[in-house]
């Protein structure tokens, strides 16, 4: 995905899409290049920015996940 959206519905809405990448279109031309580069190699490239949304979503889930394992005493 090669966009100006970066909120998290569309970042994710095309994730789940299929999408093999998320890079912004405000992305240096060189990091475009590369980016290009990394997906034909069979990466997933993804703008800096993009990739912290991901991680913190990721992150918020499996603590959430691990909190509901756990009774309130524990």
């Amino acid at each position: 995905m090669f966009t100006i959206y970066e909120d998290n519905d569309q970042v994710f809405d095309a994730l789940k899409a299929g999408a093999s990448g998320y890079i912004l279109k405000n992305t240096n031309p060189q990091k475009i290049i590369e980016a290009i580069i990394e997906l034909h190699e069979g990466g997933s490239p993804m703008s800096p920015k993009i990739a912290r949304k991901v991680l913190s979503t990721f992150n918020t889930i499996s603590n959430n996940s691990i909190l509901s394992l756990l009774s309130k005493r524990e």
